[in-house]
């Protein structure tokens, strides 16, 4: 076995996916200021949107399910995260019906300041009540 250039190669592998990163940060900037505009039944229902949210869900302990609405912690930071939104977005935070999972959905123009809030909650809920936090 020859190690002496996996050291190069894992550098550039590194190098690479750094610049990767950037350019899709760039894009997600980029689509978060795309507006897009869908009609249905005969323009009866228009739906305008953007690219710019962030989407996390948290795995919860099983035994956990349904404390979520219980931890004033947990809504008092949803209220401030809603309120640095203000009208310019809006905070999704629910548990699923069907699995032991809770949903974390921020929307807004600045993808920067919805992707923090996204992950203060995640971070929140995850240490209240969680296994692990999984980006969609």
């Amino acid at each position: 076995m020859r190690f002496g250039n996996n050291n190069m190669n894992m550098q550039q592998m590194m190098k690479q996916a750094q610049e990767m990163q950037k350019q899709m940060g760039k894009i997600k900037e980029e689509l978060a200021e795309t507006v897009i505009e869908a009609s249905s039944g005969g323009g009866m229902v228009t739906v305008e949107m953007t690219a710019a949210y962030e989407l996390i869900n948290i795995k919860i302990k099983p035994e956990a399910k349904g404390a979520l609405k219980d931890c004033t912690e947990t809504a008092k930071l949803i209220a401030k995260c809603a309120e640095e939104l203000g009208t310019a977005g809006r905070v999704l935070v629910r548990e699923s019906g069907t699995e032991p999972l809770v949903r974390v959905m921020t929307e807004g123009k600045d993808f920067a300041v919805i992707k923090k809030l996204a992950e203060t909650l995640a971070e929140n809920i995850s240490e209240n009540f969680g296994v692990q936090s999984v980006r969609l």
